[in-house]
């Protein structure tokens, strides 16, 4: 899980299972669930990151989002791939890349 900028370790024992809905092929049995401490953890460290983000210029938050935009849409084909086996959507990658750049 990412908490904080970094990854870290569900303190909640559990993990979830993934099947692919198609076949009930298992897609993954170590999905971390978390637990109230975790939720609590990224709780906190997002109030604490708030302060620096609210101060950071309108210029620069659109820097940080239009490279996130950048790896969603460098990674796009894994993305769909994993969202099309796990909840067995058809994949249409070209409007995900289409409406991305829509906001460049």
């Amino acid at each position: 899980m990412l908490t904080g900028s970094q990854y870290v370790d569900s303190k909640n024992p559990q993990k979830l299972e993934v099947y692919n809905p198609k076949d009930a092929s298992l897609v993954a049995s170590d999905v971390a669930l978390a637990g109230e401490h975790d939720v609590d953890a990224a709780i906190a460290a997002a109030e604490a990151a708030f302060p620096a983000w609210k101060k950071t210029r309108a210029s620069e938050r659109r820097t940080c989002l239009l490279k996130l935009a950048t790896l969603i849409e460098q990674h796009a084909s894994t993305l769909a791939e994993l969202t099309r086996i796990t909840v067995c959507t058809p994949t249409r990658l070209e409007c995900i890349c289409a409406f991305s750049s829509d906001f460049q």
